[in-house]
């Protein structure tokens, strides 16, 4: 019975050492596999890390271009203050031409009137010269 026990430990042992074995080439194979899976997450890192620095350069793009629009925004307010005041000064010289054009019209208005007035004063005046004309004559 004792060798029967012993050729049993012997079987268990010879099954362990199997097991070990296989359990020792399970565990360099599951190394390996987490090795690569290091390695791609590793690699994932590195073009994450690439993507980040991109959008990290964009970012510095967009606010120089933000910061040019910021400053061609307030030259144009600048320009659009200034054709404002233009605009106000337009409307004062046109304001201005208006009544200067409604004076000539009055001017010559009255001038009209004026001729009509001597050119009616200068045909009494002729009707009644030949009226005495004509009295001297006869």
């Amino acid at each position: 019975m004792e060798e029967e026990m012993l050729n049993l430990l012997d079987k268990i042992n010879h099954g362990m050492e199997e097991y070990k074995g296989t359990i020792n080439v399970l565990k360099k194979d599951i190394h390996l596999r987490f090795n690569k899976i290091d390695d791609c997450l590793s690699e994932m890192d590195n073009r994450f890390n690439k993507v980040d620095d991109r959008f990290s350069e964009m970012d510095k793009h967009f606010n120089v271009i933000d910061g040019t629009i910021n400053k061609l925004d307030k030259r144009l307010n600048v320009i659009d203050q200034r054709l404002n005041s233009i605009d106000a000064k337009l409307e004062v010289v046109d304001m201005k031409l208006d009544g200067i054009g409604n004076q000539f019209e009055l001017i010559t208005e009255s001038r009209i009137s004026e001729f009509g007035f001597v050119m009616e004063k200068v045909n009494k005046l002729e009707k009644e010269l030949f009226l005495l004309k004509q009295k001297f004559e006869d």
